[in-house]
């Protein structure tokens, strides 16, 4: 259930060396909330994860985690857990073995490390596999695997760039949904980074569009779709039938004359979609 906020980031910056590539980001995500971060290659989405998991140190700007400031704590420290579009899972492991590793770093005990195994490995629809070596795994069940491991300690969020990117559209899809619900049964707040509209928008209780380093939009999928807001969002999410309008004073005009319907507007434009 989405409750009170759980990550607050504010006028968050971040980049290498004299080269700024996230810019003044604000954005809030609420317990057992799922934000899906959307934008072009090179937006900035994944330098903004790595800010936030303390791979790579923002210039300006803080992030709050469960009311505790971790701008500058330490990655093991701050109970976030990661998942890329490699997953990056120990060759020389078994599947439960995986599973388990965060569990052991944090010195759980053996029996309950046994039993949570099992109970995701069941999640993810791989209740059989806790004895197989990586190297006979699917790309899709793999990811399943990394899934697991990501959320066997129980992180207060979990951050997830690109983690389907690698796969089929047939198999994207049948992951996003089972991702989504083994995030719900969890319980567990997550920001995942996608290019890709459809994956966000089968995943994400909120969107957030990201261009040039900064977040241009955020809203449901259905808000997005029916007023995207700018040319750029329209565009972006595969709207093909936008007319730029000029916008005065509340009102949408083209060729000298009003428009007398609803547009989304970014102040000195709109941009006007068909239902």
């Amino acid at each position: 259930m989405i409750s009170k906020d759980l990550l607050r980031v504010a006028g968050l910056c971040a980049g290498y060396g004299d080269n700024q590539v996230v810019s003044d980001i604000d954005l809030e995500v609420a317990s057992g909330e799922i934000v899906a971060i959307l934008g072009p290659s090179g937006c900035g989405k994944s330098t903004l994860l790595r800010s936030l998991v303390g791979l790579h140190q923002p210039s300006r700007g803080t992030v709050h985690l469960d009311g505790q400031d971790i701008t500058n704590m330490a990655v093991h420290q701050r109970q976030l857990g990661l998942m890329s579009q490699n997953g990056h899972l120990f060759p020389h492991l078994t599947v439960a073995q995986n599973v388990a590793f965060g569990l052991e770093m944090q010195a759980a005990h053996a029996g309950s490390t046994a039993d949570r195994v099992s109970s995701l490995l069941d999640l993810v629809s791989l209740s059989e596999f806790g004895p197989r070596t990586i190297d006979t795994l699917s790309g899709g069940q793999a990811q399943r695997v990394a899934l697991a491991r990501t959320l066997a300690p129980r992180p207060n969020l979990v951050l997830l760039d690109e983690p389907l990117s690698g796969l089929d559209r047939a198999l994207r899809d049948e992951l996003a949904h089972e991702m989504i619900g083994s995030l719900r049964h969890e319980g567990t707040a997550a920001i995942m980074v996608t290019h890709d509209p459809d994956e966000a928008f089968t995943v994400a209780d909120r969107v957030a569009i990201m261009n040039n380093g900064r977040l241009v939009s955020i809203a449901s999928p259905d808000v997005l779709r029916s007023n995207p807001g700018t040319s750029f969002v329209a565009r972006f999410l595969g709207l093909d039938a936008v007319v730029e309008v000029d916008f005065y004073h509340g009102s949408a005009m083209l060729a000298g004359k009003p428009l007398p319907i609803g547009l989304g507007g970014d102040g000195r434009q709109a941009v006007l979609v068909p239902t």
